[in-house]
């Protein structure tokens, strides 16, 4: 994960290879090549919600990794 999007909030680019100096800039855009559509936000946060949901609804789920959760949410 050297090549980060907040990268650019600590480094003068995006491969970190010259650090910025303190205090930083946190208000950092992101390169437009980092930056999601509408649609990618919107499906990120539906998502979210139905993990959520599903979560309450059975607290007993183990959730180890994503991976799992993934699998277990597709099951149901």
């Amino acid at each position: 994960m050297k090549d980060t999007p907040w990268a650019l909030i600590y480094y003068t680019d995006i491969k970190k290879t010259t650090p910025k100096s303190p205090p930083y800039d946190l208000t950092q855009k992101l390169p437009p090549s980092f930056q999601r559509s509408e649609n990618e936000i919107n499906d990120i946060w539906l998502r979210y919600e139905e993990l959520v949901k599903k979560a309450s609804e059975d607290p007993n789920i183990e959730i180890v990794t994503s991976k799992e959760l993934i699998e277990k949410l597709e099951k149901k």
